[in-house]
């Protein structure tokens, strides 16, 4: 055998680049490797098959079992006690290997009967994190495959047997959205309080009630938490969480209804600005029909906070409510950190054809945003959009120095609102962005001429969506394209509403000239 191979670091380097399939083989091939092997083996599980093929046989009778949805599994209960012997293969050679669990449950597959998990938690004296003691990441069973396939009866009996594999240890945790059972509640209230480590935690589920109704009296134990993510804010929950001093990232899915968000957004009380909170966070990431949770969330900044990155999707906002999020942001958020800003309203909710007499939606303001100077990544994409005037481009240019990336494309196709911008206007702000890799914004090609489309300068832009630009000639768009952007990988043509591709005839001429445009230019 090589000398490296001798060298543990060596040997558990070369494991972790090999697929699964190979590190049984190569476990058996030899002492020096089997224990770095086993615990690439062991690192990381998401079934219970590996823990039962460790125990006797002679324990289990197996029972398949058919559940809601029809599919079936097998389920195995206790033919006797589970005693001390059974476990000692496991707990010795393999139990202390596992850092990441994430359990999925599929048809087919094994899992104990309730009796099972009761029996391995008397044989374990209910010790925290006895089947994994060194466990750094665990996600439970999702719910709604649980309950599909072994039942709502199973599903909610099964969360105080998590305890099993959670110690001390662990440092990440998602509970899998178990809305509506209060015994899952009740289990992740008494773990938070006994992981004094606890970095990463996960209890966003699919109810309308925030987050204070479960777990808010537990922050006070979470000092070392950075990640989290949870439903709806209120103005309590934002107080609470204001104080981890950890906190760095802040992740809310607000799943609350329409009704409910105007009910809020009517008595939204901008309370005291909370002195000395929030001091560690640094990402923000609301997903949600309305702004309601943003808009409770960033007045209680503190002027000296340090977030650099906040993505917002609310696809059934309204024009106004936009407005205001902009506003909020450009009020609270601090110019001298963020870094970058997403709000998008794509997503939710069939895309119609453009009505015979449109009426164009307001446009949102962004001149709040300029205060900026160090943003990075900039989009901001939803019905009506951003329209860019002539007279904005300096503003854009002098006030975005540092970016890379700008999208300003609105979520619906606007053929029929003419740009009021052109391709000179692209220049200017390519000219004062010189980092910009992507931009993405509608502007009127068709007063390119031959002799425009002649560079006397060239961009590093690899990335150029247009949308729903218009465009009358595809062999003079082309040559611009091609002259001034050399180094361009990727030219996007498409908005909501397109017909796409396979459409022939009733296509809108507009689509087969930037199709042309895209086949002219090989991309």
């Amino acid at each position: 055998m090589h000398q490296c191979l001798r060298i543990p670091e060596v040997v558990r380097n070369i494991c972790d680049c090999l697929a699964q399939s190979h590190l049984l083989s190569v476990a058996l091939t030899s002492r020096t490797l089997l224990e770095s092997a086993l615990d690439s083996i062991w690192e990381s599980i998401i079934t219970f098959d590996p823990i039962i093929a460790c125990l006797p046989a002679d324990l289990w009778r197996k029972d398949e079992v058919e559940g809601p949805s029809g599919d079936s599994y097998t389920s195995l209960f206790l033919r006797r006690p589970i005693e001390d012997k059974d476990l000692t293969r496991y707990l010795t050679r393999y139990a202390g290997r596992i850092r990441d669990i994430g359990f999925t449950f599929q048809p087919g597959d094994r899992i104990l009967a309730l009796e099972g998990f009761q029996g391995l938690q008397l044989a374990t004296r209910s010790r925290p994190g006895a089947l994994s003691p060194n466990l750094k990441s665990f996600k439970w069973l999702s719910p709604t495959p649980l309950q599909e396939l072994a039942g709502v009866d199973f599903s909610r009996q099964l969360s105080p047997y998590m305890s099993l594999f959670m110690g001390e240890s662990v440092v990440s945790l998602s509970s899998g959205g178990q809305a509506g059972n209060p015994l899952h509640i009740a289990v992740i209230r008494s773990t938070i309080e006994r992981l004094p480590r606890l970095k990463s935690l996960d209890v966003a589920d699919s109810t309308e009630a925030p987050l204070k109704d479960y777990y808010l009296e537990q922050y006070t134990y979470m000092a070392h938490l950075q990640h989290l993510t949870m439903n709806s804010l209120s103005p309590e929950a934002v107080s609470r969480i204001a104080l981890l001093p950890s906190l760095r990232s802040l992740r809310v899915f607000d799943n609350r209804s329409n009704e409910v968000h105007s009910a809020i957004q009517e008595t939204l009380a901008r309370g005291p600005r909370i002195t000395g909170g929030f001091c560690s966070l640094r990402t923000i990431v609301v997903i949600s029909y309305r702004p309601t949770s943003v808009i409770t969330l960033l007045p209680s900044l503190p002027h000296t906070n340090i977030v650099e990155s906040i993505t917002c999707s609310h696809p059934t906002t309204s024009t106004e409510e936009w407005q205001e999020v902009v506003d909020v942001i450009g009020t609270y958020c601090n110019p001298g950190t963020l870094e970058s800003l997403c709000i998008d309203g794509y997503g939710m909710g069939p895309i119609e054809r453009e009505a015979l007499d449109m009426k164009p939606h307001p446009e949102v303001k962004i001149t709040a945003l300029t205060k900026f100077k160090k943003l990075a990544k900039l989009k901001l994409c939803f019905e009506g959009g951003v329209q860019v005037r002539a007279e904005d481009i300096p503003a854009i240019r002098d006030a975005w120095p540092e970016m890379c990336s700008l999208d300003l494309l609105p979520t619906e196709g606007c053929r029929s609102r003419m740009p009021v911008i052109n391709h000179t206007h692209v220049l200017e702000i390519l000219k004062g962005c010189p980092n910009l890799n992507l931009l993405a914004l509608r502007f009127d090609t068709t007063q390119l001429t031959d002799e425009e489309a002649e560079a006397d300068c060239q961009f590093d832009l690899g990335t150029l969506c247009v949308g729903a630009s218009p465009i009358c000639s595809p062999s003079i768009v082309a040559k611009f394209i091609r002259s001034y952007f050399p180094e361009l990988r990727i030219l996007g043509v498409y908005y909501p509403g397109r017909l796409g591709d396979t459409a022939t005839k009733g296509r809108p001429m507009m689509d087969k000239r930037w199709s042309a445009v895209v086949k002219e230019l090989e991309l």
